[in-house]
């Protein structure tokens, strides 16, 4: 066992001679683009620093009278009803309709989960390509929190008329709305870094809380009409969702932006960092 662990000791050595630099700027290894990412990373660590030196005060009012801020918050609050909804009761649907026991259900959630990750992972990258090359970063969030609501919605809908003789369609159609709905993480889950940089996370946090109380009141409504799990009220409940999701999305699509507000920054400092920002993201 020693001589293995020597022995790896030994080749992790070559690979670091190899590879290893004292600085980026130095390495033979990474890309030009990566090595203007890491320079202006470094140039928003200088200003960030000076920025901690001052009062950091929140604007609290402002915050809450911003539409574009709104628009986030009612398309996280409609996204979460529906997804929370898929995630908790969709399996018992199956069950209730389809028979499938809860065993199979178990299968087929943890496998409709995967395509979910990959679209959020696909989404990053191809709204990149897209805002690079064909759309503003506007209409580039709204093309995508659109699909990522919309498409589930009617595929939502669509699957609480699916004949029972059908299961493999069932699962199919709710293996696609998992999917497609992982789009809305180019859309409206990134939008509060687009129009403040400085209180991104504020903003996400306040929204996102007030999501997951909606989420609660989705599922507490969801079991006051599925009192006899019958398909006629798993219909109903589908119906009420799919409405919701897509006024979260008709809402976002007409008030969404991703100007820096006015009320983001409160000192030059801020400014620099915010335009810094903004300037990676848009060549990343």
């Amino acid at each position: 066992m020693l001589n293995v662990k020597t022995g790896l000791s030994l080749v992790w050595c070559l690979f670091w001679f190899a590879f290893a630099s004292d600085t980026p700027e130095q390495s033979k290894w990474i890309s030009k683009q990566e090595k203007e990412y890491i320079s202006q990373t470094k140039q928003i660590t200088k200003y960030t620093e000076k920025i901690k030196t001052n009062t950091h005060v929140i604007p609290w009012r402002s915050l809450f009278t911003s539409l574009p801020v709104y628009a986030i918050m009612v398309a996280n609050i409609c996204s979460d009803w529906a997804y929370l909804l898929m995630a908790t009761y969709v399996p018992t649907y199956l069950n209730d309709v389809f028979g499938f026991d809860f065993e199979y259900n178990g299968f087929i959630s943890a496998i409709s989960s995967l395509p979910h990750a990959a679209a959020m992972l696909f989404s990053g990258r191809l709204s990149d390509f897209i805002l690079n090359r064909y759309l503003s970063r506007t209409k580039t969030r709204k093309l995508f929190n659109t699909t990522g609501m919309i498409v589930p919605a009617v595929l939502l809908l669509t699957l609480g008329y699916i004949d029972c003789s059908k299961p493999t369609l069932a699962v199919v159609i709710l293996t696609a709305g998992m999917a497609i709905r992982g789009f809305r993480f180019s859309g409206y889950l990134v939008n509060s870094l687009d129009i403040t940089p400085n209180f991104g996370g504020v903003v996400f946090s306040v929204t996102n809380s007030i999501s997951s109380i909606s989420a609660y009141v989705a599922l507490m409504i969801t079991s006051s009409i599925t009192t006899n799990l019958s398909r006629q009220e798993w219909q109903i409940v589908f119906i009420i969702t799919s409405a919701i999701e897509m006024f979260g999305s008709l809402f976002y699509l007409m008030f969404a932006s991703t100007d820096v507000q006015s009320w983001n920054s409160t000192n030059k400092d801020e400014d620099k960092v915010s335009e810094l920002t903004s300037d990676i993201v848009t060549h990343m």
